[in-house]
């Protein structure tokens, strides 16, 4: 008791032996590049690839088609809300490659399986891409205004759940007795994390024993492993396994799902090849997951001699 107890992983880490997930590689495998949407909301209307198909390396390329063909499920939510009317929250679905319609600049609407990296962002760029443009919200403070455009079917008032906390009636009535009342209104940006490490996975699967295992960034694997085998794969848990090495800087960002984790093990059971992939800085500064932007209202309610009432 009270004595400093030093934290064992700093030697091996500032002495360079870090041991990330780009440093992993596993034989036979392949690169994958993410073709992104650079709309933020718009239908596709066609994606043609025949050239793409053809070019030196390449071994496959999915869209989002293919991936709603296999029949795949998506991640659940942790915290259940409901709506203004009680009625449950609204969940979004959440395809690892978009088969219809973008909702946000950086989805991802073609996977590119290459030998190598280049070989897979040379033929992406030989994609092509038919959009229909669509309006957008760029101010969370109008989504639910009249006239806004609706983003998710089956959502027409852009509001996912509504969520209440507190005594009302007793911080009303605290309010109605003060003495003095000071209001505060801000509004945050949204933000995102700048880490060491990028993010990136490798997806790999064994015929063998029917079993995934996926190297990963990531800071809850024991949920994610549920989450990739429950809801995503419809497989038993002990037929998914999640290995973390070193994380390389997350504050948050890297501990959810990502639509890329999904792709690279659904190609890797495909292809029959561990598939790799690495976002780049440019890249995960748009698709990395951003702490949402605040708008907030806040009142104090003060006693005579300046106490906190409410």
């Amino acid at each position: 008791m009270g004595q400093p107890v030093p934290r064992t992983e700093d030697p091996r880490l500032l002495r360079g032996g870090g041991h990330y997930v780009d440093d992993i590689r596993l034989p036979n495998e392949c690169h994958a590049y993410m073709l992104r949407s650079q709309h933020a909301h718009a239908r596709i209307v066609s994606i043609e690839c025949d050239v793409a198909r053809n070019m030196p390396g390449v071994i496959a390329i999915y869209t989002g088609a293919d991936w709603v063909a296999d029949g795949h499920g998506q991640h659940s939510f942790a915290i259940a809300r409901t709506r203004r009317d009680g009625s449950p929250q609204f969940v979004p679905t959440r395809h690892a490659i978009e088969p219809e319609i973008v909702k946000v600049t950086g989805d991802i609407v073609a996977m590119v399986v290459a030998e190598t990296v280049l070989q897979a962002k040379d033929a992406a760029e030989n994609i092509i891409v038919e959009y229909e443009m669509l309006p957008v919200i760029v101010d969370g403070t109008q989504a639910r205004a009249d006239g806004t455009p609706v983003l998710h079917e089956g959502c027409s008032d852009n509001e996912a759940y509504y969520h209440e906390a507190g005594d009302k009636e007793a911080v009303e009535a605290a309010f109605a007795s003060a003495d003095h009342i000071t209001n505060f209104t801000t509004k945050i940006n949204r933000i995102t994390a700048n880490t060491m490490e990028p993010r990136g996975c490798i997806g790999d699967y064994d015929r063998r024993f029917d079993r995934f295992t996926l190297y990963g960034q990531v800071q809850l694997p024991h949920m994610v492993r549920n989450t990739l085998a429950a809801d995503v794969f419809g497989i038993p848990e002990t037929a998914m396994s999640v290995v973390s090495p070193d994380v390389g800087g997350s504050f948050g960002m890297k501990q959810g799902h990502a639509p890329e984790n999904h792709a690279c093990l659904w190609a890797a059971r495909k292809l029959g090849r561990p598939v790799h992939w690495m976002s780049e800085r440019s890249e995960g500064h748009i698709t990395d997951y951003h702490d949402r932007d605040q708008y907030t209202e806040a009142a104090l309610a003060l006693g005579e001699d300046g106490e906190f009432l409410a």
